[in-house]
C-alpha cells in the first residue's frame, strides 16, 4: 500500500506548480481518483454515496464500478482534447479587442498612411527652409505671412517657372509689407487688414520686392507696369542716400540671414562696388523698357548713366591691388545672391552698347547706331579672346541653359524677336514702323517662347556676333550701301550656321534668310526670294520656334501667289 499512497504524490511533485502546498497534493489525488474534492480524514476517503470508506475500501470499490485510471484512458484521434463549450456571452467578452484580417489591414494602411503624410511634411518644410535660407534667402526681419509669400514666389520663379504666380505672391507679400501707401507711385494696397511685418518705404527689403516684381512684369511684356516698379527702385539708388547705409546694415550687420557669401574670402565686398554695379543694372532694365515703350530720349538717358557708372567700376578695378582676371562680387538681384566676375561686366557693357544704339536706330540716327554696333562688334572680339583664356585657365565655367540668369539671355531673345518683322529696313522714313511691326509677333509671356531645354553647357555670347553683323547689314542698306549690307548678312548667316551651339543659332540663322530674302525682293529677285524663304523656314522649324515659323510660311506662300513673270 506504500506504493499507492506515494505514487500520486511523486506525480505531483513532477507535473505540479506548486508542490509543496499540502491543498495541492490533495487535489490531485482527489483528481486522480475522479472523487469529489474535500479534504479527506486520515486513512480514510468518500466514496460517491458519501460515506466513509477506508482506504482499501475506496480502491477497490472504484475499480469494480469501472473505474479506469486517466493513463489508460483511449482518447479520439480527430479531438485529442475536449473542447469546453462557453456560453455566447462568454465567448464574445473574450473575443472583445481582437483583429481580425480587414482591421490588421486597415491598421496598417492607416500607420503607412501617418507615415506618408509626415514625410511629406518634412520634405515641403525642408524645401520651404532651402529656398527662404539658401536659394532666395529672406530678410529674417519679415515674419509670416509676408515671409511665406515671398518663398512661394521664390520657388514658382525658380523651381516650378510661372511668372504670374510668382507676380501674384509678391504683390501680395508687398500689400502685407507695406506700411503706408503715401507715397507709393505702384498702388500698394496696405490695408487694415494686413497682418505681419511692417516695413518703411524705402527698406532695402522692399526695394528689392519693387525690383523683382518689375523684372517679372518686363519678362511678361508688360513694360509700363514694369517701368513703375523699376521707378521706385531707381529712385531708391540714385536719390537716397540712406539707402545704401541700410543696404550694408542688412547685408553685413544685423541680419545673418543675408549674409554676403564671401566663403573663398576674395569676393568684392566694398559697398562702392555694390552701388556702380547695381546702378548700372538697372540703369540697363530701365533703358530697355523705355525703348519698348518708344520713350526714346528717356531711354538714352538712362543708358547713358548706366556706362558712366559701368566705366567708374572699371577704372576702380583698373585702379586696385587686386587681378581683374580673378576679381568677383555678389549682388542681391531677383531675390537671390547673384555672382559677377569681370567677364558679366563685359557682357554688360555690350548690352548696354547694343541698347544705346538700338535707340539712335529708332530715332532714324543711323549713323551714330552704326558706329556703335561696329564698337560692340569690335569690343566682343577683343572680350571674348579674354574669355577663352579665363575658360583655358579654369578660372571661370560655361552654364547650363538652367543656370543662365533671364537677365543674360534677355539680350538674345530680344536680338532674335525684334528682327522677325522688320519688312522695310531701317531707314528715316520708316523707322517708327519698327515697333508697330514687331509687336504682332512678340509672345507676351516667357512661357510661350521656345523651350529650349538642353543641359549641356552653353556660351550665352555665341550668338552676339552673328546677331550683329545681321544688324550691321540692316543699317547698311538703310545707309544706301547694298553692297556692303549683302556682306554682312552672309558673314552673319555663316557663323550662325557654324555656331550651332543652342537651337538659338538656328533661329538666328532664320532671322538673317528672311533679311536676304527681303533684299532679294526688293531687287526684283523673286526666285531667289522664295529660296531664302524657303530655308528661313526649314530654320525656324528646327529651332521650334512656331511664330517664326508661321511668318516665314505666310511670306512663302505671299511669293507663290505672285506671277512667276515679277
Amino acid at each position: 500500500m506504500r506504493h499507492f499512497y506515494t505514487f500520486p504524490f511523486r506525480y505531483a511533485r513532477t507535473k505540479a506548480t506548486q508542490p509543496t502546498l499540502l491543498s495541492t497534493r490533495v487535489t490531485t489525488l482527489a483528481a486522480f481518483c475522479s472523487l469529489p474534492t474535500r479534504t479527506p480524514t486520515l486513512n480514510s476517503t468518500l466514496n460517491p454515496l458519501g460515506t466513509n470508506l477506508t482506504t482499501t475500501q475506496s480502491f477497490h470499490t472504484t475499480r469494480a464500478a469501472g473505474w479506469v485510471a486517466p493513463w489508460k484512458r483511449r482518447q479520439s484521434p480527430a479531438q485529442p482534447y475536449e473542447l469546453v463549450k462557453r456560453h455566447p456571452m462568454v465567448q464574445s467578452e473574450s473575443s472583445r479587442g481582437a483583429l481580425n484580417y480587414t482591421g490588421r489591414a486597415a491598421l496598417l494602411f492607416g500607420m503607412a498612411g501617418c507615415f506618408s503624410v509626415i514625410m511629406l511634411a518634412g520634405l515641403v518644410y525642408s524645401v520651404m527652409d532651402y529656398v527662404g535660407n539658401d536659394m532666395a534667402p529672406v530678410d529674417d526681419r519679415i515674419k509670416n505671412p509676408g515671409r511665406m509669400y515671398l518663398i512661394s514666389a521664390a520657388i514658382r520663379d525658380l523651381v516650378l517657372p510661372d511668372t504670374q504666380s510668382a507676380l501674384n505672391y509678391l504683390k501680395e507679400a508687398s500689400k502685407v509689407l507695406a506700411k503706408s501707401s503715401e507715397s507709393d507711385d505702384a498702388k500698394i494696397d496696405s490695408s487694415k487688414e494686413a497682418t505681419g511685418t511692417k516695413l518703411e518705404p524705402g527698406d532695402p527689403a522692399l526695394i528689392e520686392l519693387y525690383l523683382r516684381m518689375g523684372e517679372l512684369l518686363d519678362q511678361q511684356g508688360q513694360w509700363m507696369e514694369a517701368f513703375k516698379g523699376y521707378q521706385l527702385v531707381y529712385n531708391a539708388y540714385f536719390n537716397n542716400p540712406k539707402f545704401w547705409a541700410q543696404l550694408a546694415k542688412a547685408y553685413w550687420g544685423e541680419h545673418p540671414t543675408l549674409a554676403f557669401p564671401n566663403s573663398d574670402g576674395q569676393a568684392d565686398t566694398t559697398l562702392t562696388t555694390q552701388q556702380h554695379l547695381m546702378k548700372t543694372i538697372l540703369a540697363t532694365q530701365v533703358g530697355a523698357v523705355l525703348l519698348r515703350t518708344e520713350a526714346y530720349a528717356e531711354a538714352k538717358d538712362y543708358l547713358g548713366k548706366g556706362l558712366q557708372n559701368l566705366q567708374q567700376l572699371d577704372n576702380n578695378l583698373s585702379n586696385s591691388d587686386g587681378n581683374a582676371s580673378v576679381w568677383h562680387t555678389w549682388i542681391r538681384q531677383s531675390g537671390r545672391w547673384v555672382r559677377y566676375d569681370i567677364h558679366d561686366l563685359h557682357f554688360l557693357e555690350l548690352r548696354l552698347i547694343h541698347t544705346l544704339a538700338e535707340a539712335h536706330a529708332l530715332q532714324g540716327d543711323l549713323d551714330t547706331a552704326y558706329t556703335l554696333y561696329k564698337e560692340a562688334l569690335n569690343r566682343l572680339t577683343r572680350y571674348r579672346a579674354q574669355r577663352q583664356q579665363a575658360l583655358k585657365l579654369g578660372q571661370i565655367s560655361l552654364d547650363t541653359i538652367d543656370t543662365v540668369p533671364w537677365h543674360w539671355r534677355l539680350i538674345n531673345r530680344y536680338l532674335m524677336r525684334e528682327q522677325i518683322a522688320l519688312s522695310p529696313f531701317f531707314t528715316p522714313a520708316t523707322a517708327s514702323q519698327y515697333l508697330s511691326n514687331r509687336e504682332q509677333y512678340v509672345p507676351r509671356d516667357q512661357d510661350e517662347l521656345p523651350q529650349w531645354q538642353d543641359p549641356r553647357p552653353i556660351d550665352n555670347w555665341a550668338c552676339l556676333d552673328a546677331q550683329w553683323m545681321d544688324r550691321l547689314g540692316e543699317l547698311s542698306y538703310g545707309l544706301g550701301r547694298r553692297e556692303e549690307a549683302e556682306r554682312w548678312f552672309q558673314e552673319a548667316l555663316t557663323l550662325s550656321d557654324t555656331s550651332d551651339v543652342i537651337p538659338a543659332c538656328a533661329a538666328c540663322a532664320s532671322v538673317v534668310l528672311g533679311h536676304m530674302a527681303v533684299l532679294a525682293e526688293k531687287h526684283c529677285q523673286p526666285r531667289e526670294a522664295r529660296i531664302y524663304w524657303q530655308s528661313a523656314t526649314g530654320k525656324a522649324e528646327e529651332a521650334e520656334d512656331l511664330p517664326r515659323v508661321i511668318y516665314c510660311q505666310s511670306q512663302l506662300d505671299r511669293l507663290r501667289q505672285r506671277p512667276t513673270s515679277q
